[in-house]
C-alpha cells in the first residue's frame, strides 16, 4: 500500500518504531543494572564498588563514544547508525554467556555496552524524529521517550525474573536475543530516515518552496557556535546534574532495598506456590 494513502502519518509508525527500539536498549544496561549487582557481586566474589566500576566504566565509555556517534550520524545517516549499533549491542549481551568469573572481563563487557548504547538509543532515534516532525517536534519526541520510560518500568523485573530462574548471563544473553529478534528487525522494517525518502513532508502538511522541491533540511549551530553559546552550556550543566542524580539512585538501589528486607526473589503464584508446598 502506498505510504501516501495511509490514513495515519507515517511518522507516527517511525515514532513507535523508535518507542520499540529504545525499550530494548539503555533499559537493559542503565535501569537494570542494579537487579544485576548482587548477582554479580556473588558469582565474581568482589565488593559492590569493584562490581559498580564496571557500570562507571560503561558511563565513560558512553560519554567518551557520543561525540562519535554524532559525527557518525552527521555523516552516514541516523538509520546507517542505529542498526549496526543495536545488531552489535544484541551480540555483546548474548556473547557473555562464555564469560568467565574474571573481574576484567566483566569491565570489557560493561565498557563494550557502553560504547554501543548511544548508538541505539535517544541521539539517532531522536534525529530520526526531529526530520519527520516540525509543529508537533515536542510530542513525537515525548511519544518516542515511552520507550525507555516504559523499558525501566519493565525491564528491570523481568530481568529479575531471569536472573532468579536462569542466572544472570542467561538473563543477559535473553535480553539480546530479545534485542536482534524484536528490536533489529522491526527498526530495519519500519524505520526510515526522512519523509522525503516516501515522498512526505514533515507533520504530513504539503508545503510549497523548498520542501517540495527537496532541498536539503537547514543546517543547525556550528560547533564553534555552539561553543560559544551560554544556552548550550546551561543544557550541559542541566543534563549532567539530571543524569547524576538518576545514576547515583538507580546503581544500587536494588541491592540497597534487599537489604532492608526487601523481597529479592519474584513471588510465586498461589497454584505454583500451592504445588511446592505439596
Amino acid at each position: 500500500m502506498n505510504s501516501k494513502h495511509l490514513s495515519v502519518f507515517y511518522g507516527w509508525w517511525v515514532v513507535l518504531t523508535a518507542a520499540v527500539g529504545l525499550f530494548w536498549g539503555p533499559p537493559i544496561t542503565v535501569f537494570s543494572f542494579s537487579v544485576f549487582l548482587k548477582p554479580l557481586m556473588q558469582d565474581f566474589h568482589a565488593g559492590r564498588a569493584a562490581v559498580s566500576l564496571g557500570y562507571t566504566l560503561h558511563n565513560i565509555a558512553g560519554a567518551l563514544s557520543a561525540q562519535l556517534t554524532g559525527w557518525l550520524i552527521d555523516r552516514y545517516g541516523a538509520r546507517r547508525v542505529i542498526l549496526p549499533a543495536t545488531a552489535v549491542f544484541g551480540l555483546v549481551l548474548l556473547c557473555v554467556k562464555a564469560s568467565s568469573a574474571n573481574l576484567w572481563q566483566l569491565y570489557f563487557f560493561y565498557v563494550a555496552l557502553g560504547l554501543m548504547v548511544n548508538g541505539a538509543g535517544p541521539i539517532p532515534y531522536g534525529t530520526v524524529i526531529s526530520h519527520w516532525f516540525d509543529r508537533r517536534r515536542g510530542l513525537a519526541l515525548g511519544l518516542m521517550m515511552l520507550g525507555i520510560g516504559s523499558g525501566a518500568m519493565i525491564i528491570p523485573s523481568l530481568a529479575q525474573r531471569l536472573i532468579a530462574t536462569f542466572g544472570w548471563r542467561a538473563a543477559y544473553a535473553t535480553l539480546g536475543c530479545a534485542v536482534l529478534l524484536i528490536s533489529l528487525p522491526t527498526v530495519g522494517a519500519f524505520l526510515k530516515e526522512k519523509p522525503r525518502d516516501l515522498g512526505l513532508s514533515p507533520d504530513g502538511v504539503v508545503r510549497k518552496g523548498a520542501a517540495a522541491r527537496g532541498e536539503p533540511d537547514a543546517v543547525g549551530l556550528s560547533r564553534h557556535s555552539a561553543w560559544n553559546s551560554r544556552t548550550f552550556w546551561l543544557v550541559v550543566c542541566a543534563v549532567c546534574f539530571v543524569g547524576a542524580s538518576v545514576q547515583g539512585c538507580l546503581v544500587h538501589i536494588a541491592a540497597m532495598l534487599g537489604d532492608r528486607g526487601a523481597a529479592s526473589k519474584p513471588r510465586l503464584s498461589g497454584v505454583r506456590s500451592w504445588a511446592l508446598r505439596c
